[in-house]
């Protein structure tokens, strides 16, 4: 499946995509950080996921209408990372 990000930050758009046994409905918002750690580097616990509000880690897709390719392209889900300053 394909799902698309908004990140808060810069309002870029990016396109996410794996094979439909990682990435569908059933998938968790935990496990959708986790992907994100993948391929992007932010930590799950520095990642935020928003859909008209701020998404606990136990929210599947399709909790939020994402259920199937169709659904999904229509939906976009915004990332806001969040990281302590260091300094």
């Amino acid at each position: 499946m394909k799902i698309f990000m908004k990140w808060f930050l810069t309002g870029r758009v990016s396109q996410f995509e794996e094979r439909d046994e990682i990435l569908g409905p059933q998938t968790t918002v935990l496990e959708l950080k986790g992907l994100i750690q993948i391929q992007f580097g932010f930590k799950p616990k520095e990642t935020l996921i928003i859909h008209k509000n701020l998404l606990d880690n136990h929210v599947k897709l399709r909790d939020v209408g994402i259920v199937d390719q169709a659904t999904s392209d229509e939906t976009v889900l915004t990332v806001h990372v969040v990281r302590d300053d260091p300094g």
